[in-house]
């Protein structure tokens, strides 16, 4: 491979990283934001229940989301090791 075919598949594995990095940042603040308003509701639910009253399509959509996000987020992180380690090929 040449100097110049090398560099084109370097740029493109490292622009790859940068794009997987934020999906995962994205991924997880949705993960997180979901599970802190869960912590919420289970609290409420807890310690008084006759109280609770969060929106239950809201709700219904955050938990149904649930799956989908980790799912993605396995993934994406899968995939970001395996352009790290050949990002290590690359430049190793």
């Amino acid at each position: 491979m040449s100097d110049t075919e090398r560099d084109t598949v370097l740029g493109k594995a490292m622009r790859e990283c940068g794009e997987l990095e934020k999906s995962l940042a994205t991924l997880a603040s949705e993960l997180k934001a979901i599970g802190e308003n869960l912590i919420i509701a289970g609290r409420v639910l807890k310690e008084n229940p006759a109280v609770f009253c969060e929106d239950r399509e809201v709700m219904t959509s955050d938990v149904a989301r649930i799956w989908e996000l980790v799912d993605k987020y396995k993934d994406a992180s899968v995939r970001l090791t395996d352009k790290r380690a050949e990002l290590a090929r690359l430049t190793g």
